[in-house]
């Protein structure tokens, strides 16, 4: 916290009766802590002088902290395949309710029903076209 100190003046007091002012006297820097861990690393790093970034180009700057931005690229990279979100998208949640299921056999059979159709059709032209080889083969 704050220490008041006497400090005598000789001229102009700041009390007048006393000849005493007090002043207040700054609060001591804070001691880090000795550990190993990574950010003392990299304070120490940083408040060594001759790591000082201030004279160094664009261009220098650049090469010199590319190492490591690739390095935390590597670690930020996801693969989108192992997200959730994809994962999830690729699945069908299941729906036991009756009427999901009436409607999904109501639509299996129309589509049934057109594409039986369809081929049914072709089937009945099968013998005319048949025939139609067979007469310009001849």
């Amino acid at each position: 916290m704050f220490t008041q100190s006497l400090v005598w003046q000789s001229g102009q007091d700041a009390n007048p009766n006393t000849g005493i002012t007090t002043t207040q006297a700054p609060e001591p820097e804070p001691e880090m802590c000795e550990c190993d861990c990574d950010y003392m690393e990299k304070i120490s790093y940083f408040s060594n002088s001759s790591n000082s970034y201030e004279n160094k180009s664009q261009e220098e700057l650049i090469e010199i902290l590319q190492e490591k931005l690739d390095q935390v690229k590597g670690q930020l990279e996801v693969e989108k395949a192992e997200i959730p979100v994809v994962k999830a998208r690729k699945v069908s949640a299941p729906d036991s309710r009756p009427s999901a299921r009436n409607v999904g056999m109501i639509a299996v059979t129309f589509m049934a029903f057109v594409f039986g159709g369809i081929i049914l059709l072709d089937l009945l032209s099968l013998p005319r076209y048949i025939r139609t080889v067979r007469e310009n083969l001849c």
